[in-house]
């Protein structure tokens, strides 16, 4: 879950919860 929040921040970084990028 860590990789795949750390790439989603790359892109948003407003978007720092796991629950948000689901």
């Amino acid at each position: 879950m860590t990789t795949l929040c750390t790439g989603k921040k790359n892109s948003n970084p407003q978007l720092t919860n796991d629950s948000t990028l689901l």
